[in-house]
């Protein structure tokens, strides 16, 4: 029984990356990966990201990631509970370029200091994270579109995703459509086997006097994984440039979900939309490997 379920998952991965082949051969749709965010756990991570997107998609993969390290911030999560740790130690840049080889075609380490405008500095987030750990976030994002030795025209789709999320199956991408931002609905697992969908609320909002506003408390999104035209990621590095404004002068709430919608959907016209692309998970610092192990069993007997 054992090894029918073996033969059944190499199949649906064969399958997987065959669909993904094909996509690339008919529209010759050159990929890019984008790591970007605080690699706390990339020597744990980068491996599956390697196996699961880089490989099955024959993309390149550039990495940009703040120069920040000493363990936990002050930072806490206090809606979830959760601490944003930074990275422990010093980031082995050639750890990384082995995992990747020849696919690595960029890498910037950033410092970020004091690039945070003061007035956002007292702003409280929706979200429990600081306003320079957005900040930094969608910075990292323009950084990585934006260096000097990269043709980006070759690319004609971009996945981004953070250095620090485990992926659990080939990611599966979808047909590309120029006016789409998609995003990956499914995070991980719970102890119990069931796989969460974990998309954080996109808070409503309206500017009376503009005449613009978004959501109702029922819209959802999920900037773990998100793919899309490289026009599109264009767009949405973009964002930074406008971070400021978004929040002092129009109002509009600062969580990253919010921003992103309200840049890429009301501002740009630009639909946002999830799917079932893969299954990740975000690996902390105190994450522990037991979880990881327990859930590589547990799925085996699935």
């Amino acid at each position: 029984m054992n090894f029918l379920i073996r033969i059944a998952k190499k199949i649906k991965y064969c399958a997987s990356y065959l669909h993904n082949l094909s996509r690339s051969e008919k529209q010759q749709d050159k990929v890019l990966v984008i790591l970007c965010g605080l690699p706390r756990t990339y020597k744990r991570t980068l491996p599956s990201l390697l196996k699961n997107i880089v490989l099955p998609t024959n993309a390149d993969v550039i990495f940009v990631s703040p120069d920040v390290v000493g363990g936990i911030a002050s930072t806490e999560n206090k809606l979830s509970g959760i601490d944003q740790n930074n990275c422990e130690e010093e980031i082995d840049y050639e750890f990384i370029r082995k995992i990747f080889g020849k696919k690595l075609i960029g890498i910037k380490s950033v410092n970020y200091k004091n690039r945070t405008p003061v007035a956002l500095k007292s702003q409280n987030s929706f979200c429990g994270i600081s306003i320079e750990r957005i900040s930094s976030f969608f910075y990292n994002l323009h950084v990585a579109l934006t260096l000097d030795d990269i043709d980006y025209t070759k690319y004609e789709s971009v996945v981004m995703t953070r250095p620090d999320i485990a992926v659990y199956r080939t990611i599966s991408l979808p047909y590309l459509n120029n006016r789409v931002l998609y995003f990956n609905v499914g995070e991980g697992y719970d102890f119990d086997g069931c796989r969460k969908m974990g998309c954080a609320p996109v808070f409503p909002f309206a500017n009376i006097p503009l005449g613009i506003s978004i959501g109702k408390g029922d819209m959802s999104f999920n900037d773990q994984i998100m793919f899309g035209c490289t026009e599109v990621i264009l767009q949405l590095s973009e964002l930074y440039q406008h971070f400021e404004k978004y929040i002092l002068e129009i109002g509009v709430p600062p969580t990253p979900e919010t921003l992103i919608v309200f840049h890429m959907h009301l501002c740009r016209g630009i639909d946002i939309k999830g799917l079932d692309m893969t299954t990740h998970e975000i690996i902390r610092t105190n994450t522990p490997d037991l979880r990881s192990n327990y859930m590589d069993n547990y799925k085996y007997y699935l």
